[in-house]
């Protein structure tokens, strides 16, 4: 079920900002004039801050309701020491029930690689499997993996 949780807030944040353009807007004009402006001025600003702030709520809720679409909100992240070098996966389901395995650690040849799901997503043509590398770039593959993964579904 989508929410307009951001899209209600944001317009109403537009329309306070709105109404600042819009004293803004009378601040320009000459003090003779601001009797007749006053109506358009405001009616301007607020109608202008309403558009924008429920375009930008529209997007925050598009964001959030594909994010819960994919189970991308209730991720499950575990490390594990492997001798020497550190292996970091993250679990997710969709919707759907599939159940995706995001894995970043050394392989056989100590290469440092994100796989998802047994399939390699990046090789980050590292040495090193220290706690900090590992993380960091599995950080990295994780924001690239989820960003195309929402880029990617389609919405109504």
């Amino acid at each position: 079920m989508k929410k307009n949780k951001f899209r209600v807030n944001l317009s109403i944040v537009g329309i306070i900002i709105g109404v600042f353009i819009g004293f803004g807007f009378l601040n320009q004009t000459k003090k003779s004039q601001r009797d007749t402006i006053f109506i358009y001025a405001m009616c301007g600003g607020i109608s202008v801050g309403l558009i924008g702030g429920y375009r930008l709520g529209y997007k925050f809720d598009m964001d959030v309701y594909k994010e819960e679409l994919l189970g991308l909100d209730k991720t499950e992240t575990e490390y594990h020491k492997n001798g020497k070098s550190w292996l970091i996966s993250t679990k997710w389901t969709d919707s759907k029930n599939n159940k995706h395995i995001l894995l970043t650690g050394q392989t056989s040849e100590k290469v440092l690689v994100s796989q998802l799901n047994d399939k390699l997503l990046m090789n980050h043509e590292l040495l090193s499997g220290s706690k900090v590398n590992v993380e960091k770039h599995h950080k990295i593959a994780q924001s690239y993996l989820f960003n195309k993964l929402k880029d990617e579904i389609q919405v109504d």
